[in-house]
């Protein structure tokens, strides 16, 4: 009875990570339009930046903050908003944005060499508040 007991415990206990885990990684999985649809139903537009700074914290997410809007370049091309390249969910959006936070939610190995990294961005306005949410998904490698 005591073995049983301890067993069935450590067996829920071990349903629990896994069930966690397997959240995170499902939403990794996803496109970067659907993880943008569930991280606007969490943190919508209008949510106050500490608010986000709270929720990514209780997600466990590495964030970083910045004054710029994301901005990338390929090739030696121009400098561009980060959401003009396909494959980006999120809009530009109509406010000034006052601030930017980073989060890494995550990587996925892909294949022994490569990599695909899962970042989001939350745009927030000159009053604290989420303007919009960029995700981006990217391949690292060889």
């Amino acid at each position: 009875m005591f073995v049983t007991r301890h067993l069935f415990a450590a067996a829920a206990i071990s349903l629990a990570v896994l069930s966690g885990g397997c959240s995170t990684t499902r939403l990794l999985h996803q496109s970067p339009a659907n993880i943008r649809d569930s991280l606007i139903k969490r943190t919508p537009v209008g949510t106050r930046q500490e608010d986000v700074v709270t929720f990514l914290k209780k997600e466990g997410w590495p964030a970083s903050t910045s004054t710029n809007v994301p901005m990338m370049g390929i090739a030696g091309g121009p400098m561009r908003p980060l959401v003009d390249y396909p494959g980006i969910a999120g809009h530009i959006p109509d406010g000034e944005v006052k601030s930017t936070l980073q989060a890494e939610l995550g990587s996925i190995w892909i294949w022994p060499l490569f990599q695909k990294n899962v970042e989001a961005y939350w745009l927030f306005g000159t009053d604290n508040q989420l303007l919009d949410i960029w995700v981006y998904k990217y391949i690292e490698g060889p």
